[in-house]
């Protein structure tokens, strides 16, 4: 009886242990070769029959018709190497998005970071270890927020490197910037709670010369402002330029001669379609998720300022207001060199986007959908591992298949900021001279405590904050 037992018990055992074997090899094998956990073939999507779905459903791919055929032109080829300045609070990851989605179907290699979350390379640029290292030392794409610095970016990428980017008009985004960092309670701390005051920006835009909110970093000498130039610090502007005027006009002109293209959030639709353009993509290439969202609100969002108050924060903040108006009236320029099939492009873009947004959103056509050649595209097929990617909620989604094909990525790697490691020391001030001056008494007070640069260092500090 024991010996039987015993027998039954070594069966068990190694039955078990095989089965986990078995089980093990198959995670591994299909882990790796599986890019999300959506992914089906298109050639099982043929096949399916596209019921209720919003164009003709077909069994197999076929030519556009005659007469149907893409307009981009055939002589130009598509650019496979890009560099998306990624600006804060612009609408920048919905662009990132559709980027990710091109680098994963072409299968380039994307620069990444080298922990999930972390930015690429911001406020500096990024070293060796803020990001994963590729196979062969080549990168075709950066998607993430890396503060532009086109010396760096040209001695990592290839010549043919198109440089793009996206900005809003800077007091719709002072508002996001506000709701997005909770810089009410930081800012303007309780004074927008006194008689005559509606709004909480409005402390702000009657004197922003007051409510000055600095941050910067302990390690580093890069000091910025989300309330002031913040859209042209992104892009490479330095905070303590914000009064020299003629430094920020030959800035905007280095920027329009180096960026392939500058887009307007305002007019996303027509920036897209530009874009796809400029790189010679197709137009599934610059599809979105257009499914409305619930997106939070506040009470100071749809908030009208006086013509003072827009003056007022026009004068604090000239460099994104410079910015924001050279380059719309360049974008619109841009847009009537292309001819008035532009539009009626936009129009095509904009019906095609609605429809895949409808259909994605609707989990019951799944199986597929065919959209039709038209002027602008030929016959191409929505299948369930694009509107899988087309809706996720975040970048980091797919980032992972990115991520998979450079070295080190399945490493739990830590965080990393460049030259500014330390993270952020916050400094409220009314000057930029008090900040340097901060700066001297700590470089100071680190070589020679003496009594009195430490009372004058405590003094200071204590003034900070007050």
């Amino acid at each position: 009886m024991f010996l039987a037992e015993r027998g039954l018990l070594r069966s068990f055992v190694l039955g078990t242990g095989f089965a986990t074997v078995l089980v093990i090899i198959s995670i591994l094998f299909y882990g790796n070769n599986m890019e999300d956990p959506m992914a089906i073939s298109e050639t099982a999507i043929s096949q399916q029959t596209l019921e209720g779905s919003d164009a003709q459903a077909v069994t197999q791919h076929k030519s556009p018709e005659r007469g149907q055929v893409d307009e981009t032109p055939r002589d130009c080829k598509p650019r496979k190497n890009f560099i998306f300045i990624k600006t804060h609070k612009t609408g920048s990851s919905s662009i990132t998005n559709i980027l990710q989605r091109y680098a994963l179907y072409h299968k380039l290699i994307v620069m990444e970071p080298t922990c999930r979350k972390c930015s690429l390379g911001w406020p500096t640029s990024p070293d060796p270890r803020m990001y994963l290292k590729s196979k062969n030392g080549k990168y075709n794409a950066i998607v993430h927020h890396a503060r532009y610095n086109r010396t760096w970016m040209d001695s990592k990428f290839p010549s043919d490197t198109a440089y793009i980017t996206v900005i809003r008009e800077p007091l719709s985004h002072l508002k996001s910037a506000f709701n997005y960092w909770h810089l009410i309670g930081k800012v303007v701390q309780k004074k927008w709670k006194q008689p005559g005051i509606t709004c909480p920006l409005q402390p702000f835009l009657q004197n922003p010369f007051e409510h000055r909110f600095v941050q910067g970093f302990k390690s580093c000498e890069i000091t910025f402002e989300r309330t002031r130039n913040f859209q042209a610090f992104d892009l490479g502007y330095s905070l303590e330029w914000a009064d020299d005027l003629e430094k920020a006009e030959r800035f905007l002109a280095d920027l329009e001669r180096e960026l392939t293209l500058v887009m307007i959030l305002e007019h996303f639709d027509e920036s897209l379609v530009l874009l796809r353009r400029r790189m010679c993509w197709q137009m599934k290439d610059i599809l979105y998720d257009k499914t409305p969202k619930k997106r939070a609100s506040y009470s100071y969002k749809n908030y009208k300022p006086t013509e003072k108050e827009r003056a007022n924060f026009k004068e604090f903040s000239k460099v994104d207001h410079m910015l924001y108006d050279r380059f719309n009236t360049s974008l619109w320029k841009q847009i009537a060199s292309e001819g008035p099939a532009f539009f009626a492009e936009v129009e095509h873009y904009k019906q095609l986007n609605t429809q895949v947004s409808k259909h994605c959103s609707d989990i019951r056509k799944r199986s597929g959908m065919v959209v039709p050649a038209s002027k602008w595209n030929a016959e191409f097929y929505i299948e369930e591992t694009f509107c899988y990617r087309l809706r996720v909620k975040r970048t980091t989604y797919l980032d992972g298949p990115l991520r998979a094909r450079l070295v080190g990525s399945k490493r739990r790697n830590k965080e990393h900021s460049g030259g500014c490691k330390d993270g952020y020391v916050f400094m409220k001030s009314k000057t930029r001279e008090l900040i340097i001056n901060y700066r001297r008494l700590i470089h100071s007070c680190m070589h020679s405590l003496t009594l009195s640069s430490l009372h004058l260092f405590v003094h200071s500090f204590i003034h900070l904050f007050t």
